[in-house]
């Protein structure tokens, strides 16, 4: 995208805003089908709910993990249907069960959970088939992954023992039937031998699952990372399939006709988002210039909150080369308001815009929209073509 393209767009819709690119969504979904073609993959709704990206994913046949009873209702309404909507997340209520039982495949998160899905299915006399979320054992990945999910002790799912020590009592729930199984190790994976590894240990698990359940699909999660940082190397996708489709358990899940998933949020949206804004005040304090921006963590508070790297660039109106060393804050009313500190920028002045790519998941629905009522940032779609 061109810079007086950005500038016409903050005249046009005002600032901050999001703005995401078709194609590159359409592109990431492609290479996570032509690549991991044993599977069926699922998008995690939570990294970017905006409806056109959801109309997206429906489009390619692209399914839904969903992480709340409303997410379940937005997709169904979307058209997605009810198997392809895989609801997963700690702490449902019964309500939540009541709102989506018909609408998705709901996978619990306990064994409570799962008698409280029993509770609700016996009070309708009718019977559900589940999902169980578990947490096998799995060292390699937690000094890896941005988010570590499960491998020892979570808030996630049902660690492999309990469940096996369950068995006995599950069978005693008539009317719920456990029929598949969702694991989801870690986040902003690059290490291609740490993705096979999670692969590995799910799908042998699986395979001594069947000897309990009569297992029908499988949520292998994902955790695929992309590229924030200039060190990083992006994820060989290739080469985790050709990994992967040499696994003899897999094959074996497949031979068995059991419907393999992968899920995943940040890869396939992150490099289609990027974030726009304007610089409104520019001051020197004690030696240090500081940038203000109009909308810092109240527009995107993730590169705040984790202080992840988003390639933060400077849109001049009147192009130069000249550098300067500033400090990029918001305008909120709070010192942890920062973008970036101490960064060798390219010369601003007020009326500049300033842009973070990578700002296609955990953007507008993560930050804090309501903190301090400043003007919401705006979503644009679809640019790109």
């Amino acid at each position: 995208m061109k810079n007086n393209e950005l500038f016409e767009l903050t005249e046009k819709y005002g600032y901050p805003l999001y703005i995401y690119d078709e194609q590159i969504i359409t592109r990431q979904i492609n290479k996570l089908k032509n690549n991991l073609t044993l599977f069926d993959t699922l998008y995690s709704m939570k990294c970017n709910p905006n409806e056109d990206i959801l109309k997206c994913m429906l489009k390619n046949n692209v399914g839904v993990d969903a992480a709340s009873s409303g997410e379940v209702l937005i997709c169904s309404k979307l058209g997605f249907d009810k198997n392809n909507i895989f609801y997963s997340s700690p702490g449902k209520r019964l309500l939540d069960i009541e709102r989506s039982f018909d609408k998705s495949t709901i996978v619990a998160d306990s064994i409570h959970e799962l008698a409280l899905i029993n509770e609700f299915a016996s009070a309708k006399n009718i019977s559900l088939d589940v999902g169980v979320r578990i947490n096998p054992v799995n060292d390699k990945h937690k000094d890896i992954a941005l988010e570590v999910m499960s491998g020892g002790p979570s808030k996630f799912g049902i660690d492999y023992d309990v469940l096996i020590k369950n068995f006995d009592y599950i069978k005693t729930l008539k009317n719920i039937t456990v029929s598949g199984v969702h694991v989801y190790f870690g986040s902003q994976i690059l290490d291609v031998d740490v993705l096979y590894n999670n692969f590995k240990i799910i799908s042998a698990t699986v395979v001594d699952l069947l000897n309990f359940f009569d297992i029908k699909f499988v949520d292998f999660g994902g955790g695929f990372g992309v590229k924030f940082e200039k060190i990083d190397v992006e994820l060989d996708i290739a080469k985790l399939s050709q990994l992967i489709s040499q696994d003899e358990n897999l094959k074996y899940l497949k031979d068995k006709n059991i419907r393999c998933m992968v899920e995943s949020g940040r890869y396939l949206v992150s490099e289609s988002g990027v974030y726009v804004t304007k610089i409104v005040d520019k001051k020197q304090s004690m030696h240090e210039i500081f940038l203000i921006v109009y909308g810092g963590m109240n527009g995107f508070f993730r590169p705040i909150f984790l202080k992840q790297n988003h390639d933060l660039g400077i849109i001049q109106k009147n192009p130069s080369d000249v550098f300067e060393t500033v400090n990029v804050a918001g305008n909120l009313c709070t010192p942890i308001d920062m973008f970036v500190t101490s960064a060798n920028l390219k010369k601003a002045e007020i009326g500049d815009l300033v842009i973070l790519r990578n700002a296609g998941a955990y953007g507008y629905s993560m930050s804090l929209i309501d903190f301090i009522n400043h003007d919401k940032p705006r979503e644009i779609f679809n640019f790109g073509e």
